[in-house]
């Protein structure tokens, strides 16, 4: 399987393959994907929570879902997968409430010259990227679960993970850009 296949659509006869619990194609697909996943999972997983044993869960979700894989991306639908089991693992070993949380970005956010531009550059960006996204965050915030987000806001799970990500990720543009 060449480069540019882990990161365009699979061939139609190995996604077939595969769909139909074909060992030998989800063992193909693995050998293919699994150091770009394990170093994925490397960079993330911080204190209680075990990479090696998470990259393994992946890929038990990945054949156990394998139904689920249309033609496509697949090494985009892996890392999907990956992102929301590690968001649970981080959930399961937070034990945090939101008011700690808080309380954690209060002491972090002490007024010094620096921080006050961050904080700034955060209330800043949290406008412009404002939306949905800004309504997810405030519902996390105030512990709400990702189902009772949907279900407040009438939409998918699948959808608050997106809008969650796509907030994320042009919140972190946003402020990169700012404190420059």
């Amino acid at each position: 399987m060449s480069e540019s296949t882990a990161t365009t659509v699979l061939p139609a006869e190995l996604a077939k393959r595969f769909r139909e619990g074909d060992r030998e194609a989800f063992r193909q697909l693995h050998a293919h994907h699994a150091a770009g996943l394990m170093a994925f999972l490397r960079v993330r997983c911080a204190g209680a929570i075990d990479a090696d044993e998470l990259g393994q869960e992946v890929w038990l979700r990945v054949w156990h879902a394998r139904h689920q894989f249309q033609q496509g991306n697949f090494r985009a639908w892996l890392f999907q997968i990956a992102r929301h089991r590690l968001t649970d693992e981080y959930r399961k070993h937070s034990g945090k409430t939101p008011h700690q949380l808080a309380e954690e970005f209060e002491v972090m956010a002490s007024p010094d010259d620096d921080d006050h531009d961050s904080l700034n550059a955060l209330r800043e960006c949290l406008q412009s990227v404002g939306g949905e996204f800004v309504e997810v965050l405030r519902c996390r915030l105030q512990g709400c679960s990702d189902q009772a987000i949907a279900e407040r806001m009438n939409i998918s799970i699948s959808t608050v993970y997106t809008r969650a990500d796509r907030g994320k990720k042009a919140l972190r543009e946003c402020i990169e850009a700012k404190l420059r």
